[in-house]
């Protein structure tokens, strides 16, 4: 396909994916400062709207936009067939559903439905696949697109995916200040386009909530993705043994969906019969049903190997909820240990629970803690947040287009990516006695998608 024009390769994947050649204008109509006259910011959902935090943060975000002038829109890949999220949404936002993000079977599909929202502001979030279709994208629309980069996990999946696609983001946007550093270290370059901002929440002026009082359980909620790796979530049973083993009087919630809550289920199951009634796991929630849940709620916890700045945490702390976390990035920056709630080393389930006995015995020191996570979160309403987020829009629109070098491959050579077309080698290779010097290879495949 590279050595197509650019407009009959539009046509190429228009063909392909079954559907009419897109016909898009070569100019832009914009306003003087560079914006179209239509903003789109288009955020990616490379597993379907599931259960997380960046999923809630990029259905907020395309719900609020319009306020600012901002139309967001979601492409959904492999839509799910459970939507937590319900109906409303959907009436609320434009969704664009395609195929999956991992494959080259359906690049050309993908990249069709990507060239429909044009012009926009691509926000791939956490997917090397994602970011592999817009940098395809900008070989032929640079000039209608802009790129604008995540880093929502402090994790190397995150690091080496942003720096990968380097050339083609024009801001990258860090979470917690520890995601940031990582960046700067690996971008000296692009300091100055590292940006840090953690994700806004809904937070009432006026705290209006009542906590559990003394001779009454504690309330303790976990309430997110269902999975051991990243979240720890086993680690949520451990612990309410140790509370047990203290006597402290407490009932856990575990809502969400995930891979391994089969396997939780049947962990709680194994507990002691005394123990097993204080704990329930209970189905995903939108997120709306959640923030009520949280005002219900005494602490809200986090047992995370690793996090960007937890969504989940956050929220709690603007309900008022005593955060009792693990000592992971974005926590340093939200919260002030033992003045608006309490952090510990990861694993340390029996730091965790002398925490929690601490603040069963001394319930007036549960509210004063509360009280302060709610004040504290008062920098991080939607509002100053929106007016932030507006202005970083109109600033790419001023820059330079970024299109994707002609010379590299658009797909990243990350462990994912050679999973996903080891099939496609091998078909290569079947072929190699038909065609006169066809050796398949890593390199020979990712030559086909320079």
């Amino acid at each position: 396909m590279s050595n197509l024009g650019a407009t009959q390769e539009d046509e190429v994947c228009a063909r392909e994916a079954g559907q009419r050649p897109l016909m898009i204008r070569s100019t832009l109509s914009t306003a003087s400062n560079g914006t179209p006259h239509e903003s789109r910011v288009v955020f990616a959902a490379p597993c379907g709207l599931s259960i997380g935090g960046v999923t809630t943060w990029t259905l907020e975000m395309c719900r609020r936009l319009p306020s600012r002038g901002h139309r967001g829109i979601v492409i959904e890949h492999e839509p799910q067939k459970v939507k937590p999220f319900g109906p409303s949404f959907r009436a609320e936002a434009q969704v664009v559903s395609c195929s999956s993000a991992f494959s080259f079977t359906t690049a050309s599909q993908n990249l069709a439905a990507y060239t429909s929202v044009l012009p926009a502001v691509f926000v791939p979030n956490w997917s090397d696949g994602t970011y592999a279709i817009c940098a395809r994208l900008s070989r032929t629309h640079a000039e209608k697109m802009r790129v604008l980069g995540v880093c929502h996990t402090c994790h190397p999946f995150y690091f080496k995916t942003l720096t990968f696609y380097e050339p083609l983001i024009h801001r990258f946007l860090a979470v917690s200040e520890e995601c940031a550093r990582e960046l700067r270290k690996r971008l000296p370059a692009r300091t100055k386009d590292i940006l840090v901002r953690p994700y806004a929440v809904d937070r009432c002026r006026h705290l209006d909530r009542v906590y559990t009082g003394p001779g009454r359980p504690l309330q303790l909620l976990y309430a997110g993705r269902i999975v051991e790796k990243q979240k720890r979530v086993l680690n949520l049973l451990p612990l309410a043994e140790a509370l047990h083993q203290r006597r402290v009087d407490f009932r856990l919630r575990i809502i969400g969906a995930g891979p391994d809550k089969k396997r939780l289920g049947q962990a709680i199951h194994r507990l002691p019969p005394d123990l097993r009634p204080r704990i329930s796991l209970e189905n995903e929630m939108p997120p709306a049903r959640i923030l009520t849940e949280l005002c219900a709620t005494d602490i809200c916890l986090l047992v995370s190997e690793y996090e960007g700045t937890s969504l989940f945490m956050l929220e709690g702390m603007a309900r008022g909820c005593v955060p009792v976390v693990t000592r992971v990035s974005g926590t340093a920056g939200v919260i002030d240990h033992e003045h608006n709630g309490f952090t510990v080393p990861v694993g340390k389930v029996q730091e965790m629970a002398q925490v929690i006995q601490k603040l069963d015995r001394d319930r007036s020191l549960l509210q004063r803690l509360g009280t302060n996570a709610h004040a504290k979160l008062g920098h991080y309403e939607y509002g100053p947040y929106l007016t932030w987020f507006d202005g970083l829009i109109q600033e790419l629109w001023a820059e330079r287009p970024r299109a994707w070098p002609a010379w590299r491959t658009w797909l990243p050579p990350s462990t994912i990516t050679r999973g996903i077309v080891r099939s496609g080698i091998r078909s290569g290779r079947s072929l190699a006695g038909k065609i006169p010097g066809v050796k398949p290879s890593w390199s020979w495949f990712c030559s086909r998608f320079r």
